[in-house]
């Protein structure tokens, strides 16, 4: 059987170590000369967001046969409001991972599981490889081909504006900014390499690449932050949906198959777990569509959370945060198996829909 994969990132390399292991060795073909997005940065896993499976890093090697190492667990999460700011603290909230060129990213980490040899610098076009392979998987990390032959559907189009600081971090610490001056319906985090070194980033949905310039400066001007910044970078992360995920020969997977999540954005869990179950359709025979249907489910209710949290006042973001600080409500979200990204929305729906009533009053 031949196996084309169009992209080396994590999808593309866990689809071709899942095809190794059962006897498949594809050709990879990757466009650029190495391993890894071309800026390192800090990105995090929170184990809230891939409830119900429990440790997200156990559910990927037990399940999925991935054995991917974190920097650090992620044991407080900080919440900054525009007059609020509180804390939540539990031992194993989630991970943070290096992504990018890095010996340790989570990229590289799977490079060297694989024994198949990389085409570097080989931008290969899919309407060429079609004819020549059994399977083709699309790993390019954009949707660019999905779209080209109708399988796209847009969702939410968010900007990205982040940037390595240097300062003095607690490498277990998540903080998030949420204020509508300055990051709209969106957010702002801060995930940290070490102590000294961390990624700042500023993501917002529903506005262009030139408009980031302005929140991003907007951001420093009122958060005050006292870091310095050693480089930026500005990405357009595009959610979306496909249907179908496989196309005559083609594979979709990672961010190609709509794998961005539309809340905050995060794409790697997909790009795993994607990336693995394209190979066992390809070597078993399984159903892909059927496969990916609960992960895909869960992108779609993070949507209903990103409609629900779009026309919130910075006093309601308010009222969440203190909200989630709560004794009542930090152990119905971390000790309990209560899904905040299913249920959440309704929530905030109801609780606004009423405040707003009792507002006016």
């Amino acid at each position: 059987m031949r196996v084309a994969i169009i992209g080396a990132g994590v999808s593309g390399l866990a689809c071709a170590i899942e095809l190794e292991k059962n006897g498949i060795e594809p050709d990879i073909f990757e466009e650029k000369y190495m391993i890894g997005e071309l800026f390192d940065h800090c990105a995090a896993l929170l184990e809230v967001i891939t409830k119900p499976v429990g440790d997200p890093l156990e559910y990927l090697k037990t399940d999925f046969g991935l054995n991917i190492k974190s920097m650090q667990m992620v044991n407080s999460i900080h919440m900054h409001g525009c007059n609020v700011n509180r804390e939540i603290k539990r031992n194993h909230l989630g991970y943070f991972f290096i992504r990018g060129q890095s010996g340790d990213s989570v990229e590289n980490q799977l490079y060297r599981k694989l024994n198949t040899k990389v085409k570097f610098d080989t931008a290969a076009d899919y309407r060429d490889l079609m004819d020549d392979y059994d399977y083709v998987v699309i790993a390019t990390g954009n949707n660019s081909v999905s779209k080209s032959v109708g399988c796209w559907q847009d969702l939410v189009d968010t900007w990205v504006y982040g940037s390595e600081v240097i300062g003095t971090f607690d490498p277990s610490a998540l903080h998030m900014w949420m204020d509508t001056r300055y990051s709209k319906s969106g957010y702002a985090y801060l995930a940290p390499f070490d102590s000294r070194r961390a990624t700042l980033a500023l993501v917002i949905p529903y506005i262009s690449g030139e408009e980031m310039d302005y929140y991003w400066e907007k951001f420093w001007e009122i958060a005050n932050l006292p870091y310095s910044v050693v480089k930026t970078f500005k990405l357009d992360h595009v959610s979306g949906y496909v249907m179908p995920m496989i196309y005559k020969n083609l594979l979709f997977i990672g961010s190609a198959a709509g794998g961005i999540e539309p809340f905050l954005g995060f794409g790697q869990y997909f790009a795993l777990i994607s990336g693995t179950l394209a190979a066992r359709a390809i070597y078993k025979g399984e159903n892909y569509e059927n496969s990916m249907k609960q992960y895909r489910d869960k992108n779609m209710e993070m949507l209903e959370f990103r409609k629900a949290l779009d026309s919130l006042s910075n006093e309601e973001i308010d009222i969440i945060i203190r909200g989630l600080s709560t004794p009542f409500v930090r152990k119905l979200i971390y000790s309990s198996d209560f899904n905040i990204v299913k249920y959440g929305s309704l929530f905030v729906k109801e609780l606004f829909s009423r405040f707003r009533v009792d507002y006016r009053r």
